[in-house]
């Protein structure tokens, strides 16, 4: 039997539902890290982590061969596998990035944070497998947390997929911009706002997705958004379905992620399976991973050429898009993982 531990989310949702569609899933069990989820909806394959399935998931983590990590957020998970750390060698951590970063970039503050890094760095240095796509990542996180793991590349969730998405045909003319996916300080909005004050005259639209993430930074950013281009800045403030927001990105000509770690991958295919101009930051994971696919991506201290755009490096990036992240790939690699 195979083991998963999830967190809630949306990407979670859909990868339940489309392995469900594809797989036999008879020596696959799920728990979710929540108790609000309705366990009939999957056949009897998920349960919560409530405390009346306690001591079922104990025994499913003892006869499991496989204990496969949905990313590494609980910290209540990680304080019980310190205090049970001869389970932690049937670990099979997907590394979703924050996950990881987290540790990495931000110090804890107070007790609890303390102690849940404390546990966090015992806990992940006796994982001995990292699945990611990411080779950049799993390099991060193996000398970070002084990791002696084995590396099992695969994109694993169906929101990685290339999808054939009808374009926006009724372009306006004008430059759609899109400046970050979230109102995360992450993304530093204002460098790059900055940076495009060069194209202020020019015929810009400015796309400023802010929907979730911090709301005092969200704040700062339309205030700055506001001040450097007027009615040429647009903040997106609430919620959209996703075939609203796929519309948005067939709109853009550029994108332009300025983050300081790896974020927004789903974004990041999306856009480059469209056939759009995007920037990055050179300093992160994904900056070398798409450059070994043969993508050719730009880098965000540089944005002098901003508004040239070559259709055919463009359609270069969509066809290895579409063959990378590609449903036989995301198939033969589940397969793999799940060990059907």
């Amino acid at each position: 039997m195979i083991l998963h531990f999830l967190t809630p989310s949306p990407i979670v949702s859909d990868y339940l539902k489309y392995i469900n569609s594809k797989f036999n899933l008879s020596n696959q069990r799920f728990v979710i890290l929540a108790s609000n989820l309705k366990e009939s909806d999957y056949s009897g394959i998920v349960i919560t982590s409530s405390p009346k399935n306690f001591f079922k998931i104990f025994y499913y983590m003892l006869v499991a061969k496989k204990i496969i990590v949905h990313g590494f957020f609980s910290a209540k998970f990680k304080a019980f596998l310190f205090l049970n750390s001869y389970l932690i060698k049937k670990i099979y951590w997907i590394l979703w990035g924050n996950d990881c970063y987290i540790y990495i970039f931000d110090c804890p503050v107070g007790i609890k944070e303390n102690i849940n890094f404390y546990f966090t760095n015992q806990v992940l240095q006796k994982v001995k497998n990292i699945i990611t796509y990411i080779p950049g990542d799993f390099e991060i996180a193996s000398q970070h947390f002084k990791m002696k793991a084995q590396l099992t590349s695969s994109f694993v969730y169906p929101s990685n997929l290339y999808r054939d998405l009808e374009l926006n045909l009724e372009k306006e003319q004008v430059f759609n911009i899109m400046v970050g996916h979230s109102a995360s300080p992450e993304g530093r909005h204002i460098e790059i706002l900055n940076k495009l004050i060069l194209y202020k005259n020019d015929n810009i639209k400015i796309i400023c997705p802010l929907s979730y993430g911090d709301k005092k930074y969200r704040d700062v950013v339309i205030d700055k958004g506001k001040a450097l281009f007027g009615e040429k800045f647009y903040p997106i403030l609430n919620f959209m379905p996703l075939n609203e927001y796929s519309k948005i990105l067939s709109s853009l000509d550029i994108a332009i992620f300025n983050l300081d770690r790896q974020e927004g991958m789903g974004n990041i295919i999306k856009i480059l399976g469209m056939g759009k101009k995007l920037y990055l930051s050179d300093t992160t994971s994904v900056w070398p991973f798409l450059n070994d696919l043969g993508i050719k991506v730009y880098s965000v201290k540089n944005l002098t050429n901003l508004l040239d755009i070559n259709s055919n490096i463009l359609d270069k990036n969509i066809y290895i898009i579409k063959n990378y992240f590609s449903e036989k790939n995301l198939i033969e690699q589940n397969k793999k993982i799940l060990d059907l």
